[in-house]
């Protein structure tokens, strides 16, 4: 996985977006990111340097991606970008 920044501002960024976007359709794959995103991290725990902050935003994005077990749109959900509108004209 090529990650753009460290691994615990990658982690932060997708809690951010899952809270954000919390109760909202999101694209499969951006769900698949997220769920990569702790599989990296995981892995990585054994080297990584700031261990202990990834360890804390592991386990609040794994309860954020619990919650919206069952609750996952579909790919033409509401990007998390917020381009498109749930809002009826």
């Amino acid at each position: 996985m090529n990650l753009h920044g460290t691994l615990v501002a990658n982690l932060q960024s997708a809690l951010d977006s899952a809270r954000r976007y919390r109760g909202k359709p999101l694209y499969s794959d951006t769900l698949s990111y997220w769920i990569d995103l702790l599989g990296h991290a995981r892995h990585a725990l054994a080297s990584e340097p700031e261990v202990e902050a990834a360890r804390r935003l592991i386990g609040l994005l794994e309860i954020e991606l619990a919650e919206r077990a069952g609750a996952v749109g579909d790919a033409d959900a509401v990007p998390p970008d917020g381009a498109a509108s749930n809002e009826p004209e």
